[in-house]
């Protein structure tokens, strides 16, 4: 920076000029300053008499808002319990077909178990008839059948002719007091004396 130009503008007020005099602002002026004092005091008498005058409407307003608002309350309560009636009643009708469902599965386990039950019955049934009908035919051809008379015996002769007569049986040797049994099931229709063939 130059010494010059610091010293122009920062330079001991000379003897040669006159002093400054002070000036005001012009809003501060009085040609200024006193139409606008008259404005601001209209202002303010205007704004208080809207502020004043406007106090009922403001209460009448709120009033007015209270009202709606507690009927708002009131419409709203009325909508939750009557969504709180629709609530619980759609429960109880859920509740009640949920019921109706399982005592359907119910009964119709219960008919399933039943029908399962007969088949058994019925399988058992034809298992018994199968076991007696099986149990008939043993018996039948057990009674068809042909054992050997003496447990233990010795076959000596056989059926048939011999030296020109006919041998109308079997010998069979055993010792004295073997059991003999018959050949075969049948009923006995007679007995009598055979001369040696016994009795």
């Amino acid at each position: 920076m130059s010494s010059r130009s610091y010293a122009g503008r920062h330079r001991v007020p000379g003897r040669h000029r006159a002093p400054r005099k002070l000036r005001l602002p012009r809003a501060l002026t009085p040609t200024f300053a006193l139409p606008t004092a008259a404005a601001a005091t209209l202002v303010f008498t205007t704004t208080g008499a809207t502020v004043a005058g406007s106090a009922p409407v403001e209460l009448q307003t709120t009033t007015i808002d209270l009202a709606l608002a507690q009927s708002q309350v009131s419409e709203s309560r009325s909508d939750t319990d009557a969504l709180a009636e629709r609530r619980t009643a759609t429960t109880d009708q859920l509740a009640l077909l949920q019921g109706r469902q399982q005592e359907d599965d119910r009964v119709a386990r219960a008919q399933v178990r039943e029908e399962i039950a007969e088949k058994k019955r019925e399988l058992e049934e034809q298992k018994r008839a199968e076991a007696e009908r099986k149990a008939e035919e043993e018996r039948r051809q057990s009674a068809q059948r042909w054992v050997f008379p003496i447990a233990g015996g010795t076959f000596t002769s056989g059926y048939g002719s011999r030296w020109g007569r006919l041998h109308a049986g079997i010998d069979i040797a055993a010792p004295i007091g073997t059991p003999i049994y018959s050949v075969s099931s049948g009923t006995v229709v007679r007995i009598s004396s055979a001369g040696g063939c016994g009795r």
